[in-house]
């Protein structure tokens, strides 16, 4: 069962369909970082999460913050926040190999019920995953034509980048349009 202090720290076994392979590691407070596209933002958890968690003294500690080989954390913002205000010098991590834009998908994936990432930001965070995304699109859209001889036409799989960054920001295609 999940615990109500650590609702993902799941994701590093089996969260949203992954299989992260990693290990645990320890690194500094100092070194550990927040996502550029989220510091972009200015997005952070809350100040009634950091107090929620602040009432667990010690205990915050015992689960892994989940990073990247960058130290780009995944899971565990409210914890480093607390951390980095106790001065703490090292923490327990998780560390997994993704690139950037993994580590923002995973982010938008494991934190889409958190208050401190509210729909709008999860649209703003998913625009710029639009990229990889558009890129997919066009290379399924020229495979299609390639592919296509003039007696025996298929039917082109289509991409539709719009929708896969709504499922992946949570919420519906409509609102991510209009969002936009």
């Amino acid at each position: 069962p999940r615990s109500t202090l650590f609702p993902y720290t799941t994701l590093f076994r089996s969260g949203a369909g992954h299989q992260a392979i990693g290990r645990l590691v320890m690194r500094s407070t100092a070194s550990l970082r927040l996502h550029p596209e989220i510091a972009k933002l200015g997005l952070g958890p809350t100040n009634e999460r950091i107090l929620e968690l602040e009432k667990h003294g010690n205990a915050i500690f015992e689960q892994p913050h989940i990073i990247t080989q960058d130290n780009v954390i995944i899971d565990g913002h409210a914890r480093w926040r607390i951390a980095s205000q106790q001065k703490r010098e090292t923490l327990l991590c998780f560390e997994i190999q993704l690139s950037q834009q993994e580590a923002l998908q995973r982010i938008l994936e494991t934190h889409s019920r958190t208050d401190w990432l509210h729909p709008i930001s999860r649209v703003e965070l998913a625009r710029t995953l639009r990229t990889g995304y558009r890129d997919l699109a066009r290379a399924n859209q020229s495979a299609g034509g390639k592919n296509k001889a003039s007696s025996n036409l298929t039917k082109d799989q289509r991409v539709d980048s719009r929708a896969k960054l709504a499922a992946i920001a949570r919420v519906s295609t409509g609102r991510f349009t209009n969002a936009e």
